[in-house]
């Protein structure tokens, strides 16, 4: 005879296993948050205290466009200079200079050019091209009409002139000099591209006189001093709310798991 078959006898119970915490998507949001508004922060602060340099006008042949203050230029290495930038250079970059400090002008001629002032409209003229420059300053009690002078620019410099033009030293006082009182290209410290402290940046506007003239090559552009400050305002804000909601999310989801455990 053969043994019954008997049933087998039932596994021992398993105790549940622990359900999966995951990620709410309200906290990843939050988390997310943080970390970019902490990233634009950071990218805004570092261009705008690392991009580009500083330096304080406490006089210059540049008013107004340059009011006394702080101005923020960007370093010319790797920069194409161009009619109608103002530069930083060093007053000892002048042809005989006897003295040394920070200067700022704006470049009227490349090497190259002939220039002459003035026509009969009180204009500067680029290789016989008349500039109609927008931006001077020529008070009545300074004389309205500019300093008469001829220079050619030799190659591998700039010839630069301030926008106050009849109270400014500059590349046409000397033009007559060695070097036509020109700035070698190599003595430029960088391109003005801001007015301003960080938090009261204001980007400069390229005069556009020299290529309505028909010269070839517009002034720098660069906004990116003056945008760094609202890249680093907004994502600080963008930050701090990341980082509020993120606590008030683990706060809340702390709370909840301890009423679990309280109710039966």
């Amino acid at each position: 005879m053969t043994e019954p078959d008997l049933p087998l006898p039932p596994p021992p119970p398993s105790s549940p296993a622990p359900a999966r915490r995951g990620v709410s998507p309200l906290l990843a949001l939050m988390i997310v948050a943080t970390l970019l508004g902490a990233g634009v922060a950071v990218y805004g602060g570092w261009t705008a205290l690392f991009g580009y340099h500083r330096v304080a006008v406490r006089a210059s042949g540049m008013g107004p466009t340059l009011p006394q203050g702080m101005i923020a230029y960007r370093s010319a290495d790797g920069v194409e200079l161009h009619r109608g930038d103002i530069i930083v250079f060093d007053f000892g970059s002048y042809p005989g200079a006897d003295r040394s400090g920070r200067v700022i002008e704006r470049i009227i001629g490349l090497g190259g050019d002939t220039l002459t002032c003035c026509d009969q409209q009180n204009r500067i003229k680029v290789n016989g091209k008349p500039v109609a420059e927008e931006y001077l300053h020529l008070p009545p009690e300074e004389g309205k009409d500019q300093m008469a002078f001829t220079a050619q620019v030799p190659p591998g410099t700039v010839f630069v002139a301030g926008d106050h033009r009849n109270n400014s030293f500059d590349s046409r006082i000397i033009s007559t000099e060695s070097g036509a009182g020109a700035i070698p290209v190599s003595e430029v410290y960088g391109v003005v591209v801001a007015a301003g402290n960080p938090v009261t940046a204001r980007a400069l506007t390229p005069t556009t006189a020299f290529t309505d003239a028909g010269l070839p090559g517009a002034p720098l552009a660069d906004s990116g001093y003056a945008t760094a400050r609202w890249l680093f305002l907004g994502g600080a804000v963008v930050f701090l709310a990341g980082f509020v909601g993120f606590l008030v999310v683990i706060t809340r989801s702390a709370r909840k798991r301890r009423l679990a455990k309280v109710i039966p």
